[in-house]
């Protein structure tokens, strides 16, 4: 058994792609998830455990179905490859087991489905904006070591979060412009996706999943403002810049409730409250004709609903 001992994790690099082939991705399409700034693999064995007559009240354990989930978390808007429902291929380089720079180093290559994406803004205190992606299982765990040194190449700069600015338009008013959200401290949003999880005969002691057929998202967003913003009544159509000029669109939401109205007598902190929204796909704006809302990423692709091929 091959010994590293103690080593930084600073190396630590993440790529996601949809080849056959490690080679035929870094050459063609790999895809590093820019400005990673840790990752997290637990691997699950679901042991199964046996309690009877001959094991003289002692457990008697079998090896269960291989499982694992992973989170990384990194800077940024919208990681590539990455979008719950979204099959992908992770390549996690753990970095160098001698801890020199181009050296081999434990890697595990994992075949996934996307589960959730959550994109934090933070004015308070001040931080750059945030993803997490979390990720399961489909198909067994492969860990190796890898030849190929592997660097985070990204050439991307992103703007500072005092610049930045969340909006919002009544869904059913027309195309007008957009208001901006006043007095935001922070906002959460996460998307979604109920991935199914498939165990059977022939899948090699492996747990398998397919996409669900439910995306959903939430959108929590904390204001220091006594009048409300939102009312439970309309539908709205969120704009939540990634940069100056772009952003996610988000058609549509509903206020689903206001949580958290505190007033902090004994400090004099300044008065906060949650809007907790949640997604509404379909508008019926006073007409008999609804409209199906979109999930639009920062560069326009639509995320949802999914392009049908009509023949």
């Amino acid at each position: 058994m091959t010994v590293s001992g103690p080593r930084s994790g600073k190396h630590g690099v993440v790529y996601a792609y949809v080849w056959d082939s490690i080679e035929q991705a870094y050459e063609e399409n790999a895809c590093g998830l820019a400005q990673v700034r840790n990752w997290n693999l637990n691997i699950l064995g679901q042991v199964e455990t046996r309690v009877h007559s001959a094991s003289w009240g002692g457990p008697e354990r079998y090896p269960g179905i291989e499982d694992f989930n992973v989170t990384v978390e990194g800077f940024g808007a919208f990681p590539c490859a990455t979008f719950p429902g979204y099959y992908a291929n992770l390549y996690l380089f753990a970095g160098p087991d001698d801890g020199v720079a181009g050296h081999d180093g434990v890697a595990y290559n994992l075949d996934v489905i996307c589960d959730s994406l959550t994109l934090t803004w933070n004015w308070e205190p001040t931080r750059s904006l945030m993803w997490s992606a979390v990720f399961s299982s489909t198909g067994c765990l492969e860990m190796e070591s890898e030849n190929t040194w592997i660097l985070d190449e990204s050439t991307e700069c992103y703007d500072r979060m005092c610049g930045l600015l969340l909006a919002y338009r009544n869904a059913c008013a027309g195309s007008g412009g957009a208001t901006p959200i006043d007095g935001v401290t922070n906002a959460t949003l996460t998307f979604t996706c109920n991935n199914q999880t498939a165990m059977n005969s022939s899948m090699d002691c492996c747990t398998y999943r397919t996409p669900g057929g439910l995306t959903d998202w939430t959108l929590d967003i904390t204001q220091q403002e006594d009048y409300y913003t939102f009312l439970n009544t309309e539908l709205y159509e969120f704009l939540l810049y990634n940069t100056v000029s772009t952003y996610w669109d988000l058609q549509w939401g509903i206020l689903d409730n206001v949580s958290n109205i505190r007033v902090d007598r004994e400090t004099g902190a300044i008065k906060t409250k949650t809007y907790n929204i949640k997604m509404n796909g379909r508008a019926c704006c006073g007409s008999a004709v609804a409209q199906i809302g979109q999930i639009l990423n920062p560069d326009g692709t639509q995320m949802w609903p999914e392009e049908i091929d009509t023949p």
